[in-house]
C-alpha cells in the first residue's frame, strides 16, 4: 500500500508500507547501503534482523504491533522507519506512547518528514497521544539516537546514525526524553590496593560473597533467576516495561552464544541468594565490522576469533536487587570483573550505554580515569 504524506511539498516523497518479503528485504538491507563507508556504524547480524522483525518467532508480537515504512524518491529507496506500539508498555505506565525505530535516511528533510509523519500518522490512527524513539520493542533493545562521538567506535549491539539526524527530528518537534553516556577507560596492570580493601570491607559487613559460573550450561540453569532479578533492577526506573517469560527466554537465545562465563559475576547474601550479577562481553565490534552482517563465509571466524583473545571488553550491564543497591554490590562486582581482566591480558574496557543519572554506576569509572565518548538520547513529542 502507498501512502503520501500530509503537505503536497512531499508528494515527490513516495512512502511505502512494507507488505512483502522483498519489502523486508529493503528495509533489512538499507543501513547496509546507506552506512557502507560510515567508520563508526558496526553492522548487525543480518539473520538476526530478520528475526527480530519475525512476527512468527518475536514473542513480542502477543502483545505488540508493528508497521514498517520505505520512503522511495523516484525509483530510489531513501529511506525507513519502524512504528510500534507495545501494549505492555502502555498498560504499565499507562500512558498511549508508541515508539519509533529503525530509523535511517538520506540528508533530505523532506524525506525524514515524510517517514516520520507516516509513523505519527499510523500511531494517531491507533489512539496513540505520543510518539518516542528511537528506541527498540523493549529496554533490552538498542536505543537511542547518537548526539556524539559520531566517529567513535562504539560497542556492538548499539545503534548508530549520521550526524544530521537529531537537526532534522529537532525540525520534526522532537525534544529529550532521556539520555545516555559511553564511556571508555584502560585498565591498570594491577587491581588498586583501595579497591581490593573497599571489596572486602563490603564482604565482611554484608556477608557477600562473589561467584563465577564454571560453564555455559550452569549459566543456563541460573537464567530465569538472573532475569527475573535484572527485571527488578529495571522495575525502579520510570521506563520499565515488563516483559513475559517466552520473551526473556528470546533475548537470552540470541545472545547466549556470545556469553562466557568468566566474563560473568555474580555476587550472593549470606543466604545463597545472587543479588546482583555484571555481564561482560569481549568486544565483538571489529569482528562484526570485519563479519558485515553475515557469519558465513568468514564472519564466523572473526566472531571466533574475537571471543578467544582480545584485549577489549564490553561492560554490558550490571544489575542489582534495589535494596542492595546502597551496600556496594556494583563495585564488588566490578572489582571482580577488573581482577578476570586483568589475569586475561584485558587493557580496554567499554561501556554499554547507560543512563546519564546512574550515579551507582558511574561513580566506579571515576579512578580509571573514564572518557565520555558518546552520548545518545531517546527523543519524544506529543501528538
Amino acid at each position: 500500500m502507498y501512502i503520501s504524506g500530509r503537505n503536497t511539498r512531499f508528494m515527490e516523497i513516495v512512502i511505502k508500507e512494507v507488505s512483502t518479503a522483498t519489502d523486508l528485504d529493503k528495509f533489512i538491507r538499507f543501513p547496509y547501503q546507506l552506512y557502507k563507508n560510515a567508520a563508526g556504524w558496526i553492522p548487525p547480524l543480518m539473520k538476526g534482523e530478520y528475526t527480530i522483525l519475525s512476527r512468527s518467532k518475536n514473542p513480542i508480537f502477543s502483545n505488540a504491533e508493528m508497521v514498517l515504512y520505505l520512503a522511495f524518491k523516484g525509483t530510489e529507496l531513501v529511506g525507513r522507519i519502524a512504528g510500534i506500539i507495545n501494549y505492555n508498555e502502555t498498560a504499565a505506565l499507562n500512558k498511549n506512547i508508541a515508539r519509533f525505530g529503525s530509523m535511517e535516511f538520506v540528508n533530505d528533510p523532506q524525506v525524514s518528514r515524510a517517514l516520520v509523519e507516516a509513523v505519527e500518522d499510523w500511531a494517531g490512527s491507533k489512539g496513540m497521544t505520543a510518539l518516542k524513539g528511537p528506541v527498540g520493542f523493549t529496554n533490552l533493545d538498542s536505543a537511542g539516537l547518537l548526539t556524539e562521538g559520531f566517529n567513535e567506535p562504539g560497542v556492538f549491539a548499539t545503534t548508530w546514525n549520521f550526524e544530521y539526524y537529531p537537526a532534522h527530528l529537532a525540525a520534526l518537534g522532537y525534544e529529550k526524553e532521556m539520555e545516555w553516556v559511553e564511556f571508555e577507560f584502560t585498565l591498570p596492570t594491577a587491581v588498586p590496593d583501595r579497591l581490593n580493601q573497599f571489596s572486602g570491607l563490603l564482604k565482611t559487613r554484608f556477608g557477600m560473597e562473589v561467584y563465577q559460573f564454571k560453564s555455559r550450561t550452569e549459566l543456563k540453569q541460573h537464567t530465569a533467576e538472573l532475569f527475573d532479578l535484572l527485571m527488578e533492577a529495571y522495575r525502579s526506573l520510570p521506563t520499565y516495561v515488563p516483559m513475559s517469560k517466552q520473551q526473556i527466554e528470546w533475548y537470552l537465545n540470541q545472545y547466549i552464544g556470545f556469553l562466557k562465563p568468566n566474563y560473568f559475576t555474580v555476587v550472593k547474601n549470606n543466604n545463597n541468594q545472587i543479588i546482583g550479577f555484571g555481564i561482560t562481553l569481549p568486544s565483538l565490534a571489529n569482528a562484526m565490522k570485519k563479519a558485515n552482517g553475515s557469519l558465513f563465509p568468514f564472519g564466523f571466524y572473526h566472531v571466533l576469533k574475537a571471543l578467544l583473545k582480545n584485549d577489549t571488553a564490553d561492560l554490558v550491564l550490571i544489575g542489582v536487587k534495589d535494596e542492595w543497591r546502597k551496600k556496594g554490590v556494583p563495585a564488588l562486582i566490578f572489582h571482580e570483573q577488573i581482577k578476570v581482566f586483568i589475569q586475561l591480558g584485558v587493557s580496554k574496557i567499554k561501556v554499554h550505554p547507560m543512563l546519564e543519572d546512574n550515579i551507582h554506576v558511574l561513580f566506579l569509572f571515576k579512578d580509571f580515569g573514564a572518557r565520555l565518548y558518546r552520548r545518545r538520547r531517546c527523543l519524544i513529542k506529543n501528538l
